[in-house]
């Protein structure tokens, strides 16, 4: 008779272990559903220049045009933005597939081409004045 109790012992154990954090979980599986809802704040494109993408754009690692060299960026420009952004998104020769930013989301990515991009174009100011030199 001893090995039968044993097992009667066994067979209430994991209910009476489990109780209490099954009770824990369905308390707040409700919170966990609010919390999954709210997505994270998405990063601005200066942002993902500064965090990834000036390790190579700063010293033109492996040849990467540096931000502001507006002519080592104008025939990238020149193919257009979504030429730009399957660049980054996928690479391009040296240029590694989303620029080595695995957390970011692809939104993220064309923000910081966009930023570049904002970055190589010359100011409203020199456009004017290279204008008005003819």
């Amino acid at each position: 008779m001893p090995p039968q109790e044993s097992s009667n012992v066994q067979a209430r154990l994991p209910l009476s272990q489990f109780r209490s954090p099954l009770l824990v979980l369905l308390l707040l599986f409700p919170v966990y559903l609010q919390a999954s809802d709210t997505q994270p704040k998405s990063l601005s494109g200066r942002t993902v220049y500064q965090r990834v993408c000036m390790a190579c754009h700063t010293l033109s690692v492996w040849g990467a045009p540096k931000l502001g060299d507006s002519e080592a960026w104008s025939g990238r420009i020149a193919k257009g933005k979504p030429a730009l952004y399957a660049s980054a998104l996928n690479g391009l020769d040296k240029m590694p597939v989303r620029g080595y930013c695995q957390f970011c989301t692809d939104i993220e990515i064309k923000k910081a081409v966009d930023y570049i991009v904002s970055k190589a174009q010359p100011r409203q100011k020199e456009r004017g004045s290279a204008g008005s030199e003819h």
